[in-house]
């Protein structure tokens, strides 16, 4: 019993090196120091998740950035694009419940998605209000669900299990330094 409790207290010590490039640790601290900002009503921020959510979404920007707006074939209505890839009509779904978003009701799909594409700063605070709105909403297990319905559904434990994974990496990559 005692050597697979020293097992287990090594396995859970152990730390890793965190392979995150330029651009990508650019992209999480920009999405950070925007996140650090935008507490919910009762003052609590989401950096960590937001990061990890962009990691999974879009490896922190560096992964689905080519998104051509200009493709008639592709209905933008329906795509997710920019940093933490928002989708346009979700972007649509906020403006009707947040005022600060009303005047997207005036914006085509395509000057959407090319401010979500273009524009970091909107892309994650754009982010948050949703993760926000979603979180502040449940009273049970809402942060589950708030990550949950971040990719699809209340109940998308894959997706939800993919943000705890990303979370380690940004753990690590705090201690490392390379987020702030």
């Amino acid at each position: 019993m005692r050597k697979i409790l020293i097992g287990i207290a090594l396995l859970t010590s152990f730390s890793f090196a965190v392979d995150l490039n330029k651009k990508q640790i650019e992209n999480l601290n920009t999405i950070r120091d925007i996140a650090k900002q935008m507490p919910n009503k009762q003052g609590k921020t989401f950096e960590d998740t937001i990061s990890a959510i962009s990691l999974v979404e879009s490896a922190a920007g560096t992964e689905d950035m080519n998104f051509n707006v200009e493709d008639k074939r592709v209905n933008l209505n329906d795509s997710s694009v920019g940093v933490l890839q928002v989708k346009v009509s979700t972007a649509r779904e906020l403006s009707d419940r947040q005022e600060k978003y009303k005047y997207l009701k005036s914006k085509t799909d395509k000057e959407i998605a090319t401010m979500l594409l273009k524009d970091i700063k909107f892309n994650t605070e754009f982010a948050i209000d949703y993760f926000i709105y979603n979180y502040d909403r449940f009273k049970d297990d809402n942060y589950f669900k708030a990550i949950s319905l971040y990719n699809g559904g209340i109940h998308n434990y894959k997706y939800v299990g993919k943000i705890l994974n990303s979370l380690k990496i940004i753990e690590q990559a705090k201690k490392e330094g390379l987020l702030n």
